[in-house]
């Protein structure tokens, strides 16, 4: 068997050797899980009353890591909604904005129709057209044909 003393430990295996027989870990140790191992050691060396305290102490702590996380995923979940909202806003100012400039498009094609139309029954009226033709071929109404002539008569 290995005669290891404090200056003997070389390698992994070494450490390991180490801890078993002297129960305890070195703070250089770095084979994998020989801090963990330290850690269970600590608490088997502990009296009755420390373990009860330590497990009071992890339970707390869990508790605590537990209400941290949840804290954090409603905090995740209201981000999203507050996001979602901001989405929504901003496409709703978009299709808004979207409308308008499509009611404004309407507006002008109207327009331009309607002044179309009253050309169209002013040049008519200029080379002869009557009335009945005239609202034949703009489906306007007498009445109609009858004021925008007069309208630019005046």
């Amino acid at each position: 068997m290995l005669a290891l003393c404090e200056a003997h430990v070389r390698g992994k295996f070494d450490e390991w050797v180490y801890i078993l027989k002297k129960s305890a870990v070195r703070s250089d140790f770095t084979a994998a899980g020989t801090q963990e191992a330290g850690e269970k050691l600590d608490i088997l060396k502990m009296t009755p009353e420390e373990k009860a305290r330590y497990k009071r102490y992890k339970d707390a702590d869990k508790s605590r890591k537990s209400e941290l996380y949840t804290a954090k995923q409603k905090g995740k979940a209201e981000g999203i909604e507050i996001g979602r909202a901001e989405e929504r806003e901003i496409a709703d100012k978009e299709i808004e904005k979207e409308r308008q400039i499509a009611d404004q498009k309407i507006a002008d094609a109207l327009q331009k129709a309607e002044a179309e139309k009253i050309t169209i029954v002013l040049n008519a009226a200029k080379m002869g057209m009557s009335i009945d033709d005239i609202a034949k071929l703009t489906n306007l109404s007498h009445q109609q044909i009858t004021e925008i002539i007069n309208n630019q008569q005046q």
